[in-house]
């Protein structure tokens, strides 16, 4: 679709091209393309949404460009709210999304494969930081822990 032929960008993310037809937004549409107005979103189907805007609206954006703006702009925003603030929640997850699809990442089948390999390591709690951490192979096999 090019960019002359757009007329609006529905809240939704629906596009409205010039002669009115409508462009359905993944919000919009199940995987299989059925109209779902107003029922849940996926992870793939948002990821799609996202990227279909942003290369709409941010053609000439690059992947350090936006893992710059990630780190500097939108991570702070939210600590800056003690992260309270449920849209800079929404700005992370978009600039993630975003990333995962400028570099072509199915960022749903991503999360899946990555949580079946978590769901098998074990994990501990640094004492000086507090942050968990899976216990390396390594240190499990040295008999470390």
């Amino acid at each position: 679709m090019s960019h002359t032929e757009i007329v609006s960008i529905l809240d939704c993310g629906c596009v409205i091209k010039e002669g009115g037809d409508r462009v359905w937004c993944p919000s919009c549409l199940d995987d299989r393309g059925t109209k779902i107005v107003g029922q849940s979103l996926s992870l793939r189907g948002a990821q799609a949404w996202i990227t279909q805007w942003a290369n709409h609206v941010f053609p000439d954006r690059t992947v350090k460009g936006s893992l710059a703006k990630l780190m500097c702009e939108e991570l702070p925003e939210l600590i800056g709210s003690k992260m309270r603030d449920r849209l800079e929640y929404a700005d992370v997850l978009i600039m993630v999304l975003d990333l995962a699809g400028q570099m072509q990442i199915d960022i749903e089948q991503a999360l899946r494969d990555k949580m079946a390999v978590n769901l098998t390591r074990k994990w501990q709690r640094d004492p000086e930081s507090g942050f968990y951490s899976h216990i390396k192979e390594e240190m499990r096999n040295e008999g470390q822990v």
